[in-house]
């Protein structure tokens, strides 16, 4: 650190950061502030809008004292440059990541918004403090669950532009996980206007993170008891896996941890994250060829759980009307393996008594050729 910006980081410091007032009407103590006692350099109130209160309100208990604001989110086209980008960086450092100070929400919604001017204008003092960026990337992402939404908001732009810019602040693929774990849960909860603005997000960076960085950060929401939560993250998973596909086929072991994983997605409960498995299977099929597709999944699965596969592969070919490729069948449409091992239990006990179970390739299922064999 230069010996200027020591000094003026100590002449800041010197002077006690006194507490931002809040407005106590609970409806909108989350966006509006007091400059009464506030220190001009910890928050900046010329851009916030300045509200109008009566000579009443002001006699009531508990009224603010001095000039009120409404705090608001500021969307990147609308932001400036710091003047003093690196003293103004470590200052936002030591609000959102030293935790012994106490913090007023609006201290952490401005040094928040700091950091926002600071990535898009000002990277190289970043990249003069590398030991800072983990903290906050953590804070910030812990910040993103705030119940005051425009510190949740400017905590969530603030890692969009982080991911946007991630090669020229040299950002961990650890840390990128981090930041992707926070946005999905913000997703599925919150304000409406919160998960919109989380949704996206995450449509917009996944065509700027690879993919292995992709798998580690939404693998473990697939399963998730939020059936919302599983599902955006099956088909932003899904969308990741077709721009990446001929890397992923080139990696034979991320290939059949891939092909595991979306095998979760038969059990959701949404049909759309079960349209992105089929969609995933079939994308595999068609890149790796179809003898290679049918030898992997024997590699991968057990017996019923590629029949179990192929049938969902097939279900577009299989109509409601009973009718299976233009051939009227006297059988119900297959909708779940289940319903399928039961008809095969049912007609195919041979004089043994050995259960006889249906061996499935792809253009078995599209001809309705079967072959049985014994288990």
């Amino acid at each position: 650190m230069s010996t200027s910006i020591k000094h003026k980081l100590e002449t800041t410091e010197a002077k006690p950061i006194k507490k931002i007032k809040v407005f106590e009407d609970k409806e909108n103590s989350s966006n509006i502030v007091s400059n009464q006692s506030s220190n001009p350099s910890v928050f900046d109130f010329s851009r916030s809008k300045k509200l109008v209160i009566s000579h009443e309100e002001r006699n009531m208990d508990g009224a603010p004292v001095g000039e009120i604001f409404d705090v608001a989110f500021i969307a990147d086209e609308a932001l400036q440059p710091l003047e003093d980008a690196e003293v103004n960086y470590i200052k936002s450092y030591q609000v959102l990541c030293e935790k012994d100070k106490v913090k007023d929400w609006a201290e952490i919604h401005s040094a928040l918004e700091n950091v926002r001017k600071i990535v898009l204008f000002n990277k190289d003092c970043m990249s003069n403090q590398l030991d800072y960026m983990s903290n906050i990337i953590m804070n910030a992402s812990e910040t993103v669950g705030s119940l005051r939404s425009s510190v949740s908001k400017n905590a969530l732009y603030l890692l969009n532009s982080l991911i946007v810019h991630k090669d020229q602040l040299n950002i961990k693929d650890e840390d990128l996980v981090t930041m992707l774990k926070a946005i999905i849960h913000r997703t599925t909860s919150g304000a409406n206007l919160l998960k919109e603005s989380a949704n996206s997000i995450i449509d917009s960076v996944v065509d700027k993170i690879p993919f292995h960085v992709m798998f580690n950060a939404f693998s473990s929401y697939f399963a998730h008891k939020n059936a919302d939560t599983s599902s955006k993250s099956i088909q932003t998973l899904e969308k990741s896996f077709t721009i990446n596909i001929l890397n992923v086929i080139q990696n034979e072991e991320l290939l059949k941890k891939c092909l595991e994983l979306f095998y979760q997605g038969l059990g959701s409960k949404k049909s759309q994250s079960k349209a992105s498995v089929r969609n995933i299977f079939q994308l595999t099929k068609d890149s790796l060829k179809e003898e290679k597709f049918d030898q992997l999944l024997s590699i991968i699965f057990s017996d019923i759980k590629t029949i179990e596969i192929k049938l969902e592969m097939s279900k577009s070919n299989i109509k409601e009307n009973n009718e299976i490729n233009g051939v009227k069948t006297n059988k119900p449409p297959i909708k779940s393996i289940r319903s399928f091992k039961t008809m095969m239990k049912q007609s195919s006990n041979d004089n043994s008594g050995s259960v006889k179970i249906i061996s499935l390739n792809s253009q078995d299922l599209n001809s309705n050729n079967f072959d049985s064999v014994d288990l």
